[in-house]
């Protein structure tokens, strides 16, 4: 098996290739190290800081803080107390609003039947039946005229057609 300078090449790039992978792979590990050693002392050094370091906040600082807390708080309060009491007034309108429109209504109910009950009792049904009788008869009688000027007009079509048959018939026949 003869290897040619294509092989020879690829080999050696391979070669390279993995040779600069571990060599970036330990930089990189060495790096970490050194980083992590000097985040330590820095840990360190700013813990001993903090921890020696008297931090003096002026008490101006600290009451401005305090009202502006103590007024977030009072505010939110306000407005959930606002929210409930809206609330609650809304229920109990709803259900004082429906109480008496029920009430309303059943007095409505009851005046209105009253009401039907009394128109009922003076309705004279004579007096109906007549007036009911009379719009019989009328429409009745409409109906009945309208049929008849129907027939009547068919019937004088009819006696037209006839009368030119007859016609048609004498002139056919000199007579």
């Amino acid at each position: 098996m003869s290897m040619n300078k294509l092989d020879i090449l690829l080999i050696s790039a391979a070669g390279v290739s993995f040779a600069g992978f571990v060599g970036t792979a330990i930089y990189a590990h060495v790096n970490a190290r050194r980083l992590k050693c000097l985040s330590n002392k820095f840990g360190i050094a700013i813990d001993h800081i903090v921890d020696e370091t008297d931090i003096q906040i002026p008490q101006e600082i600290i009451d401005k803080a305090m009202n502006e807390a103590v007024k977030r708080a009072a505010k939110n309060q306000v407005e959930v107390s606002a929210i409930e009491i809206t609330s609650r007034i809304k229920s109990e309108m709803s259900v004082h609003l429906r109480e008496k429109v029920e009430a309303c209504t059943k007095n409505l109910e009851d005046d209105i039947k009253a009401e039907y009950r009394k128109q009922i009792k003076n309705l004279d049904l004579d007096d109906i039946r007549t007036e009911v009788v009379a719009e019989v008869r009328e429409k009745a009688l409409k109906m009945i005229k309208s049929n008849m000027d129907d027939i009547i007009e068919k019937h004088n079509d009819e006696l037209d057609a006839t009368a030119r048959v007859y016609e048609s018939l004498k002139e056919k026949f000199d007579l």
